[in-house]
């Protein structure tokens, strides 16, 4: 397999730079789309398909030849996140960052295209998706309610992760789960405003919030899951505020289940749902539970990361089996929950500022590493 020029990757640098320069977050990522079709346009000539209201991207590489189709996901949005980094691309769009590094996954999955149209596959077929929204746990879901994806006769499905904190270029993976699942949680709380004077003649639901709080904290001693279980983070509540001659009546908590386990997952949202009830019903309280940002357990099929590991091992290239899953979620775990998958990391630096970080920057030195893995493996199943 011929080396990554100099040329492509300084190609595909400045384009990820590009995209770092203008990020668009979860569901307004058409303009992004626009710049990498831009970009695509004239160095691949396979079929490319927009998707999720023109948020999302298809590019569809067949040999012509039997084989099994696998698809290769990047993710493509932004987070609202107002960039502190001193680059000289920094963001140019108001309180919207490429944080999480989605513009080095774009830009390594449009070198993965450039290269296999150079170099087209022998059997089966290649699908490269561009996703919009993941960071909101929305974005997996719309494309595979997608009624075209279920042409493409999927068999298995991929996709990378940046993680700082790790050697740089460094190959993360494991078998099983491996990242956790999660939903955000939103509660409503109603009852009666009041005089502060009196306030036994309304109804505050101030006494119920703490109530429920100090329930949502103990609720991971009833459940028994893997690894830590059932992890509880209260995100944020509002009740009242500085009006000090009344009593509130309205409230809103917002809170994060986490669990390494799809079950503990469903079984906590019943017991959450049930000490709501019981504590607002009993203060008379009106009340209402909304989940919100769901992911799915990212799940890694044995067999391909068999195949994955040996690929590497081959490749003579630096990596590391993971002893523990990470405690945060992917909706690329919403593939994996309908296909046999994987996910894998690359270490993006010891010095990396953190996913989500204002001055995050994705290091430009892992777009040749990530092309490169992705395309030897596609190449060692489609030979």
């Amino acid at each position: 397999m011929k080396e990554i020029t100099s040329e492509l990757t300084k190609s595909l640098t400045d384009f990820r730079r590009k995209l770092h320069q203008f990020p668009f977050v979860s569901g307004e990522e058409s303009e992004t789309i626009d710049k990498i079709v831009e970009y695509l346009s004239g160095r691949i000539e396979v079929k490319m398909t927009r998707i999720v209201d023109g948020n999302g991207l298809l590019c569809e590489f067949d040999s012509g030849f039997e084989g099994p189709c696998i698809l290769v996901r990047a993710d493509v949005d932004a987070l609202p996140i107002q960039e502190r980094s001193r680059v000289s691309y920094q963001s140019a769009n108001a309180g919207k960052a490429h944080s999480c590094g989605h513009d080095g996954h774009s830009a390594i999955l449009c070198g993965v295209a450039e290269r296999l149209q150079e170099n087209p596959i022998s059997k089966g077929r290649v699908v490269l998706l561009f996703q919009p929204s993941e960071e909101t746990g929305e974005g997996a879901k719309l494309v595979l309610d997608d009624p075209y994806i279920a042409t493409l006769k999927i068999d298995q499905v991929i996709a990378l992760h940046n993680i700082p904190g790790y050697e740089l270029g460094q190959i993360l993976w494991k078998s099983g789960v491996m990242c956790a699942a999660s939903t955000g949680v939103i509660v409503r709380i109603k009852g009666e405003t009041g005089h502060s004077a009196y306030p036994e003649l309304g109804n505050s639901p101030i006494d119920s919030v703490n109530q429920l709080i100090s329930a949502f904290n103990e609720l991971p001693k009833q459940i028994d899951g893997p690894g830590f279980g059932l992890r509880v983070t209260i995100a944020g509540l509002n009740a009242g505020g500085p009006n000090f001659g009344v009593s509130p009546s309205d409230a809103v908590i917002w809170l994060t289940l986490r669990t390494l386990d799809q079950r503990v997952l469903d079984e906590s949202c019943r017991k959450l749902e049930s000490i709501v009830a019981l504590i607002c019903e009993n203060a008379g309280l009106h009340y209402e539970v909304e989940y919100t940002e769901y992911f799915n357990v990212t799940t890694n099929d044995e067999s391909l990361i068999e195949d994955f590991y040996k690929m590497i091992s081959k490749m003579e290239l630096s990596g590391t089996e993971l002893k523990e899953p990470f405690n945060w979620s992917e909706d690329f775990g919403r593939f994996t929950s309908k296909y046999p998958g994987f996910l894998f990391g690359l270490g993006s630096g010891t010095d990396c500022k953190p996913l989500h970080h204002s001055s995050y920057d994705f290091p430009d030195e892992l777009i040749p590493h990530g092309v490169r893995v992705f395309e030897n493996y596609l190449r060692t199943q489609l030979q």
